[in-house]
Parts: C-alpha cells; structure tokens; sequence
C-alpha cells in the first residue's frame, strides 16, 4: 500500500508538473476580462496614431478564457494553450501603475504566452484575481484589463466611496465614469503619485474598502 501510495503521490506531481509547464483552460475555468484603459510606462513618450487610423486593441474590447479563446482583437481560437512565462511582473514600480499594482505588490504577477497552433498570439500578464496586463507588440501602450464587478459588489463598492465622500455616482452597481473619477480621489488620498483617468479596481483595492474579496 505505502509503494502504491508513493507511486500514486510521484504520477500526480508529475502530472502537475506537466500541466504547470503549458496549459489548456477548459470550460470550468472561463474568465472575461474588460479593457479599461490603456497607458504608457512613464519612460516611454506617448505617440499619437495616425490620423484616421483606429487603435489596435478598442476600450472595451474583452478577452474571454474557456474552451475557445477570444482575443482583444476579437479573433477567436478553438485549439489554444497558455505557457508559463519566467518573466518579471510588466512596468512593476512605475508610478503609472500604481493602481495596478496597489498598494504595495509583494506577490509576482505571472506572464502567459498564449499560443495557437504553435503560433504565439499573445502574451498576457496576471496581476490578481480581478486584473490582466497586455503589452501592444512595440511594448507600448500597456492594455489594463479587469474583470467586471457583479452588480452586488459594485455597489458595495460604491456605497463605501459614497459613504467616504468621494462621490461615485448613484449607487446603482455600474462602474461608470463617474466611479473611476472617484476612485482616482481616493488613490489620490491614499498619496498616489498619479491620478489616472480611468484607475483598475484590483483585488487588494476592493478588499482595502469593501473589507472581503470580490465574488
């Protein structure tokens, strides 16, 4: 039984091993992601796009995980996996991301190349429960997605704003314009460098005012 036991504990670590190093989601593990903003690390000068020419990746754009990859671009991808990347956590320590990586990241973000067919389509870095990081292929901009709030925690979310007098809006359970402008007040109050028009809602920011994790 002891033989069989330490047999059984050597094919399971294995197969984690195995899994760790490239991945499939399956249907169980299906995500979205929203794309909130994007920036660029403060060392890099913002260029404007060409005049009539569209961004690359849209506000509002989603990557969604599950049997079938949809990406930023809105292409679609039935047979995909996701490889671990050895890779520092992206534009960690720069004032422009402090709301990204708020209040003071101890964790390591993980990057995942994200491939089809042997071909990379991109490579996208998981910050927290609720935020993704993607670089545009130049390295800027720097595309912020998050996964959207349900109705009841946003406007728990909300009332606490609310009640602090940074005024979000109704407290209706919609994250809109007029809720970012409240959360960039209060990183501004908490001494961020940088009030961002359109600041992430990361897992320790929710947790800091709402005082439990995100559903």
């Amino acid at each position: 039984m002891r033989n069989l036991t330490t047999s059984t504990i050597f094919c399971v670590l294995l197969l984690l091993i195995t899994c760790g190093c490239q991945t499939k989601y399956v249907a169980n593990m299906e995500e979205t992601f929203v794309v909130i903003a994007a920036r660029s690390p403060s060392d890099v000068a913002m260029t404007a796009p060409p005049i009539g020419a569209e961004p690359a990746v849209q506000i509002g754009a989603k990557l969604s995980t599950g049997e079938t990859l949809t990406w930023v671009d809105g292409a679609t991808y039935s047979k995909w996996h996701s490889e671990w990347l050895r890779s520092l956590p992206l534009s960690h320590g720069d004032p422009m991301f402090e709301d990204v990586y708020y209040p003071d990241f101890k964790n390591s973000s993980k990057g995942y190349r994200y491939t089809s067919k042997g071909e990379e389509i991109g490579v996208v870095f998981h910050v927290d429960s609720q935020l993704r990081l993607i670089a545009a292929p130049a390295g800027a901009p720097i595309y912020i997605l998050e996964r959207p709030l349900n109705s009841k925690d946003a406007k728990d979310f909300e009332a606490v704003l609310e009640d602090m007098k940074f005024h979000p809006g109704p407290v209706d359970g919609v994250i809109d314009a007029k809720t970012r402008a409240a959360i960039g007040f209060y990183l501004e109050y908490r001494g961020h460098e940088y009030r961002p028009l359109h600041p992430a809602i990361s897992t320790a920011l929710f947790s800091e005012l709402v005082g439990r994790l995100p559903e």
